[in-house]
């Protein structure tokens, strides 16, 4: 008999491969407001205050209503995390090979099918999803939420010469994609609000290092470059809009801040952090950075020109993906579901 412990040690590698090669998590964003959200980095003591061992390992998650969805190379995964102490697992739904994003509507849930398209779970019964659509025609890389729409990243790359990517809307009540812009390059990572889409793009045309910020405004309904992002690289994977501050996150380095008011992105600063950055979640006054093996690194953002790391979480294996709201950040990693309490 094969001993469970080399099976999950190659199992581990083999999520790290598929990492390097380039493919991250989508992000997604619920943004959790309250009456005490104020001034939470002056409570943060973290420590892991439930935690579920899966048999999968957990690619992202999304919590929505005292339920996570988390999601493995194979399975929708509905996991009951009220109370925090004896979080457990509910249900186990198999999807496409290798998803990539999960994304929680309401009644339904979004997964990510390279080259396949997104897969429309009806989570309704949360011990029994089923299966209703699968909206076809995307090559699905990343999404995020706002205002009850998701939005998703199409990357086409039939044409070997590069890659070609647009960002599509998708209401609940509409089960059909619209297209809202396309650019001849990569999207690397991107964020939106009720203003609009920012999106750090690598363009085919630009001979120089770096990456262009474009911007589309809703409301104008118009797709603009608003200029070179400084000192980011190209191994940017994740970015959030906070206000006018744009923070994103590169795996080689750590966490950028970038003013984006006026129409022209400006540095504000810059933060090395340990391990391998990978995602990044924000509430309050808190960025909440996963860097896999350096744990979940805590930021305080109060003053973005001047960035600090005030703690940090950590868990038994490399986090992957956070989703934080309240005095709780909702993490996994390669064991499983750990959940954060941040702690007076």
């Amino acid at each position: 008999m094969i001993n469970s412990n080399i099976i999950r040690t190659c199992i581990t590698v083999l999520l790290f491969v598929f990492c390097l090669a380039g493919f991250t998590s989508a992000k997604q964003h619920h943004r959790i407001t309250s009456e005490d959200s104020k001034g939470i980095v002056k409570l943060i003591n973290p420590a892991v205050t439930g935690s579920l061992m899966m048999m999968e390992i957990p690619v992202c998650l999304d919590v929505l209503g005292g339920y996570a969805y988390v999601l493995t190379d194979k399975s929708l995964n509905v996991v009951d995390v009220e109370p925090v102490s004896e979080i457990n697992l509910i249900s186990t739904t198999a999807t496409c090979a290798n998803p990539i994003g999960v994304a929680v509507i309401a009644d339904y849930a979004y997964v990510l099918c390279p080259g396949k398209g997104i897969q429309m779970f009806n989570i309704s019964d949360k011990t029994k999803p089923v299966l209703k659509n699968t909206l076809g025609g995307l090559n699905p890389v990343d999404c995020t939420v706002i205002d009850n729409t998701l939005f998703v990243v199409s990357r086409d790359d039939d044409s070997g010469t590069g890659w070609h990517n647009s960002i599509n809307a998708l209401e609940p009540d509409r089960q059909s994609v619209k297209q809202l812009f396309s650019v001849d390059g990569r999207i690397l990572a991107f964020d939106c609000d009720s203003k609009g889409i920012y999106a750090l793009c690598e363009m085919k045309s630009d001979s120089a290092d770096g990456l262009n910020l474009v911007a589309f405004n809703f409301d104008a309904g118009k797709l603009k470059i608003m200029g070179a992002l400084e000192s980011i690289s190209a191994d940017v994977n994740s970015a959030m809009i906070d206000g006018n501050i744009l923070y994103a996150v590169d795996s080689s380095f750590g966490i950028f801040a970038y003013n984006v008011e006026g129409g022209t992105p400006k540095l504000l600063s810059k933060l090395k952090l340990k391990g391998t950055p990978c995602d990044i979640d924000i509430y309050s006054d808190a960025a909440f950075v996963c860097c896999q093996s350096g744990g979940l690194i805590i930021v305080d953002i109060s003053d973005p020109s001047n960035m600090k790391i005030n703690n940090k979480a950590v868990t038994p294996g490399k986090i992957l993906d956070a989703v934080a709201g309240g005095k709780l950040v909702y993490t996994v990693d390669d064991y499983g579901v750990q959940i954060v309490k941040l702690l007076d």
